[in-house]
């Protein structure tokens, strides 16, 4: 040990069993003469520790404004400490840490998620707000593989960060779109390469909600464009009506006239049945009118609700309807198991609407299909509701494409079909009605439910 202490260029001290302290090398002189009494103690009685276990153990240890690190090594009855001042690193190692959490408070006030990552996708670390989104704690993240969380994203954050450093962009900015549990989040991330390209710093700001208010304004500017189309559309459908009702009234008055002068002439049978065919004729072309006039007002208010019988409504409809099923070769029925108890508080030609467009929707599905058919069934649904089923020879639809019809403005038609209303539209009516409209995916063909309230 003594060409240790002749070469080492720290203090080196000595303790024997009798509790003896010396030095070994001059620097271990002046730092034993620097020693108070406290400090000598200390060191003799982690000395002996060390002696007793016959271990090498190392303590910092700290003499008047100086830091040290002491090496406590036994070698046959005697331990030598070895000492190393350390002030300047700890200093150092202060001031570090110091600047860290400067950093980290720097990064923290940045008011979105910050990460950074190196070549191998592997995190180098994220701030509060990243961990915090995930429930997580910083140190979680460090050394993990991006995606390491296992969150379903669109585009996948791992292949364009790989693609990313393969580039010869700096920047990148892009959006992602996340699948979580509570639903989907949407992040816009701007990614900038440092390190000589090395790592790459991302900053992402959480845009669900913009998201969200950008779709409903442009729901919104869609539907009030449908709406304003619809009243433009009622307006004339009004006018046509009303042209169309005052020679329907000339004729009825006219038949009506030469049905009596034939009533009293014997001889008139044979000409009888034809004029009482034209009455008939013009009397279904007035319910034509009457329903479709019904139609043209879709401008109601809460307070002009009517009391509506379903299978009335229904009924009135196959007016409007029998020519358009006719023309496509579908069988249409109505089953209605609670004629007379079929009642319901609501708007007759919003109903209208969406029961014209839901057989519209089904004819234009099943027409090409081997004995097709529409069928309309009322029936209970509890003591306090009703349903309103239309369902058609069709198969149904799978579940990830029943949950996007009633979304707003999907569509599996080509352009120039369909009502122009949509099924979120449809949704919409119905639940202005108080009512609810889902897809049955328990029935063997196409059928959607529609839910109202009962009343007497």
């Amino acid at each position: 040990m003594s060409d240790i202490a002749k070469i080492y260029p720290n203090p080196i001290i000595c303790v024997g069993k009798d509790k003896h302290i010396t030095a070994c090398n001059q620097m271990g002189s002046i730092f034993l003469d620097n020693l108070s009494t406290t400090d000598r103690d200390f060191l003799t009685k982690e000395a002996l520790k060390c002696l007793q276990n016959s271990i090498k153990i190392q303590r910092e240890f700290i003499s008047g404004q100086q830091n040290y690190l002491t090496t406590f090594i036994v070698d046959n009855e005697l331990v030598y400490i070895f000492t190393q001042e350390i002030s300047d690193l700890i200093e150092f190692k202060s001031r570090v840490k110091e600047k860290e959490e400067r950093h980290s408070t720097l990064i923290d006030t940045v008011p979105g998620f910050v990460s950074w990552i190196n070549r191998d996708l592997k995190y180098l670390g994220v701030n509060q707000h990243l961990a915090n989104a995930y429930e997580a704690k910083i140190d979680d993240f460090v050394g993990k593989t991006v995606g390491f969380l296992g969150a379903d994203t669109n585009p996948n954050i791992a292949d364009t960060m790989e693609n990313f450093f393969n580039s010869g962009l700096e920047e990148l900015q892009f959006e992602v779109e996340i699948d979580e549990e509570k639903g989907k989040r949407f992040l816009l991330l701007n990614a900038s390469k440092f390190n000589n390209n090395n790592e790459v710093i991302i900053i992402g700001m959480d845009i669900t909600k913009q998201r969200q208010t950008k779709e409903k304004l442009r729901a919104e500017v869609k539907r009030s464009e449908i709406n304003e189309q619809l009243a433009t559309l009622g307006y004339f459908q009004a006018t046509l009506i009303h042209e169309i009702n005052n020679p329907l009234m000339v004729a009825k008055a006219n038949i009506e006239t030469v049905q009596k002068k034939l009533a009293e002439d014997a001889s008139s049978e044979d000409i009888q049945e034809p004029v009482a065919l034209a009455a008939k004729s013009i009397d279904y072309l007035r319910e034509i009118t009457k329903t479709m006039k019904s139609l043209s007002r879709m401008d109601n208010n809460f307070d002009d609700r009517e009391i509506i019988s379903l299978g009335g409504l229904v009924q009135n409809l196959e007016f409007l309807l029998n020519p358009f099923l006719s023309k496509n070769g579908i069988k249409f029925t109505l089953e209605n198991s609670i004629e007379g108890k079929d009642n319901i508080m609501g708007f007759t030609s919003e109903l209208s609407m969406v029961i014209i467009n839901l057989v519209k929707n089904a004819v234009d599905a099943v027409k090409e299909m081997a004995d097709p058919f529409v069928r309309i069934v009322i029936s209970n649904d509890g003591e306090k509701k009703l349903k309103l089923s239309v369902i058609d020879s069709g198969y149904g639809l799978k579940k990830e494409e029943g949950d996007k019809i009633f979304k707003s403005f999907y569509t599996t038609k080509k352009v120039g079909d369909g009502t122009g209303i949509g099924l979120a539209l449809v949704k919409k009516i119905i639940e202005k009605n108080s009512g609810s409209i889902s897809l049955n995916y328990d029935s063997p063909n196409t059928q959607f439910d529609i839910i109202l309230n009962r009343v007497s």
